[in-house]
């Protein structure tokens, strides 16, 4: 696999919500606001286009959204592991793009897809800022297991908080959202609903499990034999069949 590190500088920024102007009338308190279904149904329009259902050979899958650059913006663990000829970008009209490089930063997860041609459709705007207030209104759009449509799938929730966490000897950011992300929703836009840019991308679900259960699902997992069932991907393809126990360890 040709692959190269980068750094990029859009990492979990995030844009501050701003208030909008508060005017009295009598004992009324109005508050100008933007529609929210308005924005949504207009993020809809490039999410359809732009958010992309990533595909793998062993059956594993993510989303990724079409970044400024023209290439692919995605999680780095939903394309680890699986050589370079056996990832594909699928768009929701059905195109199959293959993927032709990869430039990651193992560090925050992050991986740019380079299509074996141009993707034509719109391109998502990254915001620049670096700060988030908690309760900022946040959406995104992507692939959650079980789902097999070929459009993407909304989830809408808030920015609960933010996480400091030690990356190589730095104290770094992410933001904790209270959506509803699942397995297969890694690599999707996190999208501020006031400025309709991205500021952020879905890399995890906190679900803390303690650790003996932990161990019985990793059990799980790893148990490859037994009663089997086939499984297909996203565009139907088939994938490797999968084992009753894995399947109760994904569940």
């Amino acid at each position: 696999m040709r692959t190269q590190n980068f750094e990029p500088y859009f990492v979990f920024p995030a844009l501050l919500l701003l208030l909008s102007p508060i005017s009295y009338a009598g004992n009324q308190l109005s508050v100008s606001a933007t529609l929210t279904t308005e924005i949504l149904g207009q993020s809809k329009t490039t999410a359809t286009n732009s958010v992309f259902r990533i595909i793998r050979s062993d059956g594993k899958f993510g989303t990724g959204f079409l970044h400024q650059s023209g290439r692919v913006l995605t999680a780095w663990h939903v394309v680890e592991g699986s050589p370079l000829q056996q990832i594909s970008i699928l768009t929701s009209a059905g195109q199959r793009f293959a993927v032709t490089n990869i430039a990651m930063n193992t560090n925050l997860d992050l991986a740019l897809l380079t299509p074996d041609q141009p993707i034509n459709a719109a391109k998502f705007a990254i915001s620049t800022n670096r700060t988030c207030d908690v309760g900022t209104p946040a959406i995104t759009w992507g692939f959650p297991a079980g789902y097999s449509g070929m459009t993407p799938l909304l989830s809408a929730g808030f920015v609960s908080g933010i996480e400091r966490f030690n990356l190589n000897g730095t104290i770094a950011s992410r933001m904790v959202v209270n959506a509803a992300f699942n397995s297969g929703n890694s690599g999707g836009p996190l999208i501020d609903v006031e400025s309709r840019s991205v500021i952020g991308l879905v890399v995890s679900k906190l679900a803390p499990i303690p650790p003996h259960i932990q161990q019985r699902i990793d059990a799980l997992k790893n148990n490859s034999f037994g009663v089997m069932y086939n499984q297909t991907d996203g565009s139907g393809k088939k994938g490797p069949d999968i084992s009753e126990a894995q399947i109760l360890a994904d569940i």
